[in-house]
């Protein structure tokens, strides 16, 4: 008989985004561990069928969440605490986890009902507002409660885990994201299916942009890029074509894509990720703040891509020399960055080889499941 774990995610479950899609996972890995999982989450989004875990959802207004803190969540929450209530009320449940924005209805969970509660963090909560900022400041509050509430931190990096152990009694330890798809070799037919559908031809280098469009991940310096490079004379340039795969609705709030010659857009399914990985012969991150690390990174890693990424500890904990270019945080750096890989095909080989040897010896699954075996484990309070 397996034991049971609680399971809270305020995110939508499941769709094409960087956090949902790491909900998969941790189901996984918990199941993989003897334990049954009732996952308690939104109303948005389609499940994927997972042996050992029920889907519990919380019903509520909206249609959609987006990505980082938002007066949404802090509507759902209640609603969210009230579904994980009932259910504990019914069933026996060895431990709470919770993610995230889960953290604060685990906190009140955990005292409510004396079990153990695991807090699995994507960053560090105050690193979401600006430094010394009023969100900064409330949110180092909440982090003081709902990190005291925890028998268990585990956060993405190492930089995290230091952090924590200078300020809380409480174990920690690092465990890093890995990619939802298990797909590692796409499809060499889809792949040519999709070139030929987005217009891409032999002669064309991609640079490839994927995931959300919020500030916080860049997009406003993705859209000087492009301007850039659509003005420059020089000849390489001719042969750019900027490849963002994401939310139609992001990127024409963001901008109008019909503008520019070089840019293509697209919205995948889950399913055609591994294709769209393939198309890009240099992939983008630009995320700007140092907490977490991309998740859409470490499938740039898993499939090979030379990586090019503004320089932020956050980067720094993963990205290095031999695996990425990794550029300043200005437009002139970045354009300097894509010329630079554009003309050498070997520098790229070089960084993708450095990217594959590197998620090999830090990202595999084995290992994953090892950090989740370790957190439903270890010794509470150190």
């Amino acid at each position: 008989m397996r034991e049971k774990v609680i399971l809270l995610c305020p995110q939508p479950y499941v769709i094409n985004r960087g956090t949902p899609l790491a909900i998969m996972n941790i189901v996984r890995a918990i199941v993989s561990c003897g334990y049954s999982v009732d996952l308690v989450t939104t109303s948005i989004g389609t499940a994927t069928t997972i042996e050992h875990c029920s889907v519990h959802r919380v019903k509520h207004p909206f249609s959609s969440l987006p990505p980082g803190f938002s007066l949404r969540k802090l509507v759902l929450m209640p609603l969210l605490f009230a579904k994980a209530y009932s259910l504990m009320r019914r069933e026996k449940y060895s431990q709470i986890v919770s993610l995230e924005d889960g953290a604060f209805p685990g906190l009140i969970l955990r005292k409510l009902f004396k079990k153990r509660h695991v807090y699995r963090m994507h960053c560090l909560p105050h690193e979401s507002g600006a430094p010394g900022g009023v969100l900064s400041f409330l949110l180092r509050g909440y982090e003081k409660i709902v990190f005291r509430g925890a028998d268990v931190l585990v956060p993405i990096t190492t930089r995290e885990v230091s952090y924590l152990k200078e300020r809380y009694p409480v174990a920690s330890f690092d465990m890093p994201v890995v990619p939802a798809n298990r797909n590692e070799k796409p499809d060499m037919a889809a792949v040519a299916a999709l070139r030929k559908k987005l217009g891409i031809e032999n002669n064309d280098i991609i640079v490839l942009w994927m995931g959300n469009l919020a500030h916080y991940q860049g997009s406003e310096m993705l859209v000087s890029l492009i301007e850039a490079v659509s003005e420059s004379k020089h000849e390489i340039f001719s042969r750019i074509k900027f490849l963002i795969a994401g939310s139609d609705g992001d990127i024409r709030k963001l901008f109008d894509p019909s503008l520019y010659a070089n840019v293509i857009t697209y919205s995948p399914e889950f399913s055609e990720m591994p294709s769209v990985v393939a198309l890009g012969d240099i992939a983008l991150s630009l995320r700007y703040l140092d907490n977490g690390f991309p998740s859409k990174v470490t499938v740039f890693l898993r499939a090979g891509k030379a990586i090019l990424a503004v320089s932020t500890e956050s980067h720094k904990c993963h990205l290095n020399s031999t695996n990425a270019l990794i550029v300043s945080n200005d437009v002139d750096a970045l354009v300097a960055g894509v010329e630079k890989l554009a003309l050498d095909a070997r520098k790229r080989e070089a960084l993708g080889s450095g990217a594959k040897e590197y998620y090999a010896r830090v990202f595999s699954w084995e290992q994953y499941v090892g950090k989740w075996k370790k957190a439903l484990t270890v010794e509470e309070r150190t």
